[in-house]
């Protein structure tokens, strides 16, 4: 027997709930528009270590993301904030405006992961911090007085980067974390350099496609995402874009297939396991989308990502199948994660009312630990 969730007395908890998933899909999205990795890692200059060391050897005081600090040197780490402190500042800005009191930071080196959009809105969005650098390894902010980031001209870029290959690696990982905070005009052009290149075709197209998705352009994210793997069949985040193309076209049977191949064939990431609940839900496939979405619980917990947004969607998918006792204990769980705010916590405290037996208050449950939740142990 399926569960019927009462609508909310207030319809605004309805469009924040709502808002909470969206939240979650922008940063996934954020997660596509990144250059597979082995593309990238065996260049020092595509990584932040460089522009780490500068900062450091010149006694500035850096928040690092949390990926970042083992490229700390070990003699300097005491001095600087520990992987717990910066994974916590990364969830919630308030932690990090106590962080920034207690060290004063001159200047933040945040990653383009996932993990680092919270903040990263926080700060594109604060005139206390200015952008000043933005690269495939992420983001650069500086205090207040320093030079904004601009687009740096052809001529400094060749001089940096002689290669071709290297030099189109760099403006395709740029252009994605340019996307990633709607900066589209720059990212455009960087692409427009890229393919002149003609190296790494699947990739340039394949960026653009992420483009195209994320303004919405949904059919010629579609003809860009095929393209890109026609070009590369291995193309992961091309073929990812492609899944969510196809869900928002309607094609909601081949984007399941397309989902399933990305969590069969490749391994089970957090994008791949979100686009295939997506999918999953889309053409009505209720059990699947539960069991994807209890994966990319565990993983997310696994990789200490934040879990208020995911256990929401998982609660709502199981009310949804009448799975009443499983959707209250993931309820119970995201209603206290701390990076959800008051108002979002009261919206699921509301919807849990809802759909308690014999009209009690959703307080009256006993408290839940994480291994309550099925695929803890994952």
């Amino acid at each position: 027997m399926r569960i019927a969730i009462p609508r909310p007395a207030n319809r605004n908890h309805v469009f924040a709930l709502l808002a909470l998933i969206f939240l979650f899909t922008g940063i996934v999205i954020t997660a596509l528009f990144w250059v597979p990795a082995g593309k990238l890692k065996n260049s020092l200059e595509l990584s932040p270590a460089t522009t780490l060391e500068g900062l450091l050897t010149n006694g500035k005081m850096v928040f690092v993301s949390p990926e970042y600090i083992p490229l700390i040197p070990a003699a300097r780490r005491s001095a600087m904030i520990s992987p717990g402190e910066a994974a916590l500042a990364m969830k919630s800005a308030s932690e990090f405006l106590k962080l920034n009191r207690k060290h004063r930071f001159t200047h933040i080196l945040l990653s383009g992961s996932p993990s680092s959009r919270p903040l990263l809105d926080s700060l594109s969005s604060t005139p206390l911090w200015v952008l000043t650098n933005v690269e495939p390894w992420g983001y650069l902010f500086a205090s207040p007085g320093a030079p904004t980031w601009t687009l740096p001209p052809r001529s400094i870029l060749e001089k940096k980067y002689p290669g071709a290959k290297e030099r189109t690696l760099w403006m395709i990982g740029t252009a994605g974390n340019l996307a990633a905070i709607h900066h589209w005009e720059e990212a455009g052009q960087l692409l427009d350099e890229a393919e002149q290149s003609r190296c790494f075709p699947s990739l340039v197209l394949g960026a653009r496609s992420s483009i195209a998705a994320s303004q919405g352009r949904w059919q010629e994210a579609l003809t860009l995402s095929q393209q890109a793997l026609a070009k590369d069949s291995s193309n992961r985040s091309a073929r990812q874009t492609l899944v969510r193309s196809l869900i928002e076209c309607n094609r909601t049977d081949e984007a399941l297939d397309e989902a399933r191949a990305l969590t069969n064939g490749n391994g089970e990431d957090q994008q791949s396991l979100f686009l295939l609940a997506r999918a999953a839900n889309a053409s009505g496939s209720n059990t699947e989308e539960i069991e994807a979405l209890e994966k990319l619980t565990a993983l997310a917990r696994s990789d200490g990502q934040p879990l208020g947004v995911i256990l929401t969607y998982l609660g709502q998918a199981n009310a949804k199948m009448g799975r009443r006792g499983e959707a209250l204990r993931a309820f119970q769980l995201a209603v206290v994660s701390p990076e959800l705010s008051t108002q979002q916590r009261a919206m699921i405290r509301e919807i849990m009312d809802h759909i308690m037996v014999d009209e009690k208050s959703s307080t009256t449950l006993p408290d839940v630990t994480p291994e309550a939740l099925p695929g803890h142990s994952r």
